[in-house]
């Protein structure tokens, strides 16, 4: 794993798997499973999530099978790794990593849309939006309350994309501001 070398270490896994599945002789099963345990051992998989942090979108796809795989214990860090992200687009390949765990990562990301940065609560809005559903409603709005208005309109998004109608009146009542930014951003919605 510290060299990176990620192909051989699937086609491990891979084997190991199939002969957990294929194999008659159950002593063969019993070692492979045995064997197959080293890659979900936290330490493993947080070793991962560190060499896939440190590759970004450049991270092998062997990697981010291992990941897709092994990793549904590693949510919470690999959420954090996707928010925490700086840049406006986040991470693509992480995101689609994130998004094949599917609803609980959801369920994560909606536990930690307050307290947080701005950029932090922002890339979290935009995975919600893309991989969330009407259940994040009650979540996100409250947000159209926050001090910063960025991060409303960032929720506004979420809530529109949902087709929630208290989220109707709310671009309604920003389209009426007195706050040019405002108006504008009820604009490009």
């Amino acid at each position: 794993l510290d060299a990176g070398s990620f192909r051989p270490m699937f086609v491990i896994f891979s084997t190991l798997r199939e002969h957990i599945a294929s194999k008659e002789q159950a002593d063969v099963r019993a070692l492979a499973k045995m064997a197959l345990q080293i890659f979900f051992e936290p330490a493993f998989v947080m070793q991962m999530v560190a060499q896939l942090a440190e590759a970004g979108d450049d991270a092998s796809s062997d990697l981010l099978d291992m990941l897709r795989e092994t990793g549904q214990q590693a949510i919470p860090e690999l959420l954090d790794l996707y928010a925490n992200n700086q840049s406006s687009e986040g991470g693509r390949r992480l995101f689609e990593l994130l998004c094949s765990f599917g609803s609980p990562v959801v369920d994560i990301a909606l536990a930690r849309l307050y307290n947080r940065s701005f950029s932090y609560v922002r890339n979290l809005l935009r995975f919600i939006k893309a991989a969330g559903d009407a259940s994040v409603l009650p979540h996100v709005r409250p947000l159209l309350k926050h001090s910063d208005r960025d991060l409303r309109h960032e929720a506004l998004e979420v809530l529109l994309s949902f087709k929630d109608q208290g989220a109707v009146a709310f671009l309604r009542q920003q389209l009426r501001s007195q706050n040019a930014v405002e108006i504008t951003q009820a604009v490009r919605l």
